[in-house]
């Protein structure tokens, strides 16, 4: 039941724009020659997976217990490559949080859909999910 709870959760939240920033500084300091020639499978594989592998769970789920302020209903789905550059991805999702923060002021806060976090990057993902996914 607490599965099936967790994955009804990673249906609709999303992660903050602290959690991204987080992200983009773990990469920086993990990877401080060469973060910013890397794809995003390149960051699944060498950041995401590693630190998820014991818990064997989505990325988003480490954020839920760590940090449960950096995670909440999705306002935003993120759509990508995984060959583009993380720091392009990362980079233009903080530009797009920064231009909607000055469009509506202080108002409701960006949390991003975005399957590098939300998805069990351990797990073959595709084949476990459900139809409604």
């Amino acid at each position: 039941m607490a599965e099936q709870n967790d994955e009804q959760h990673r249906l609709t939240d999303g992660v903050s724009v602290g959690a991204i920033r987080a992200f983009l500084e773990d990469l920086k300091r993990e990877f401080p020659e060469s973060y910013t020639d890397m794809t995003t499978e390149d960051a699944c594989q060498q950041l995401v997976v590693p630190r998820t592998k014991e818990p064997n769970c989505a990325y988003v789920d480490l954020l839920r217990r760590d940090s449960p302020q950096d995670v909440n209903k999705a306002t935003v789905f993120v759509s990508h490559a995984w060959r583009y550059k993380i720091i392009d991805v990362l980079n233009t999702l903080l530009e797009f949080a920064e231009e909607q923060e000055q469009l509506k002021g202080s108002g409701k806060s960006v949390f991003f859909w975005f399957d590098l976090f939300m998805n069990n990057q351990n797990a073959t993902v595709t084949t476990h999910l459900p139809q409604d996914w």
